[in-house]
């Protein structure tokens, strides 16, 4: 469980994070409906419209995010 100082902590970086990386341009949706595309595109402008473009240019993490076997499943068929 988080204290209150380390959860406070952990808002003002993901707001650091948000102010300094957030841009419309760096994004992508993908979009999957029995819906019409009429009605996907209404839907998707209307949620993300407020999303600015600070045209940001994209940024890299140094080394590895993760552990290679973190997300091993993803590759791997359902059985």
């Amino acid at each position: 469980m988080l204290t209150k100082s380390k959860g406070s902590r952990t808002r003002q970086e993901l707001l650091k994070f948000y102010k300094e990386k957030y841009s419309a341009n760096l994004m992508h949706l993908v979009a999957y409906s029995k819906e019409s595309l009429d009605k996907i595109q209404s839907l998707a402008e209307d949620k993300f419209q407020e999303i600015r473009n600070y045209d940001r240019s994209h940024f890299q993490f140094p080394g590895q995010p993760s552990h290679p076997n973190t997300f091993r499943f993803l590759s791997e068929p359902f059985q």
